[in-house]
């Protein structure tokens, strides 16, 4: 960014200029580009879903992306697990870069949840889907997700299989639904035709042919 201290973009109900002006706070406020490199932001509306999850994916409709794991994963963000209701939410914090120590962002005050802890032998945190960390991890750091709450995007929850189905965990999943129903929103982008069967394939099942009325049979004569 060539000037970290121009205004922020405002908010816009424009999917597009939302996406802009928050890649830009986002960069402003952590000292580098978090949302240079996502893992998804948009897909076409025939491609399949892991199984188990649902057809009606919001990247389909352009209104959705999804940061990226590896960031996280190399230890430029964390994800902090936060139980609403019957459903798993997730609090994705960014680390700052590239500035003096403590000039922008806070510490952690709540512990980061460790997925890379199924694997460690421990049978409780394999049926857990991963443990919290043992100790918080230092540095500063921006609340990414509310920030992208303030230009629209919202978090998603897990799916009820997220302990043992990685794919459901869907942290990394912001969408900017603007009041509009999937299939709304999937007519401002693609014609009707493209995702009107709730499967990516054509049925294999041929319109039936009309049966005809049965005829009486004649009781058979003794020969």
């Amino acid at each position: 960014l060539s000037d970290l201290r121009a205004p922020f973009p405002a908010f816009s109900d424009r999917v597009d200029e939302s996406f802009s002006g928050f890649r830009f706070r986002v960069s402003s406020d952590t000292g580098w580009d978090f949302l240079q490199t996502l893992d998804n932001a948009s897909i076409k509306p025939n491609v399949p879903q892991a199984p188990g999850l649902p057809f009606e994916n919001w990247n389909k409709t352009g209104r959705a992306f999804d940061i990226s794991q590896a960031v996280v994963n190399n230890n430029f963000g964390v994800v902090v697990r936060e139980p609403i209701g019957n459903r798993i939410y997730w609090r994705v914090w960014v680390r700052t870069r590239g500035t003096p120590e403590g000039s922008l962002g806070e510490p952690l005050k709540h512990m980061p949840w460790d997925f890379q802890a199924r694997f460690s032998g421990n049978p409780t945190a394999y049926d857990n889907g991963g443990a919290t960390f043992t100790k918080l991890p230092s540095g500063y750091f921006v609340d990414f997700t509310l920030l992208a709450d303030d230009y629209g995007w919202q978090r998603v929850p897990s799916t009820d299989t997220w302990k043992t189905f990685f794919p459901g965990v869907l942290y990394w999943q912001f969408q900017n639904r603007a009041g509009l129903t999937w299939a709304q929103a999937m007519k401002e982008v693609h014609p009707a035709s493209a995702f009107a069967t709730a499967t990516p394939f054509v049925t294999p099942t041929y319109t039936p042919t009309i049966t005809l009325t049965p005829t009486i049979t004649l009781t058979p004569s003794q020969t």
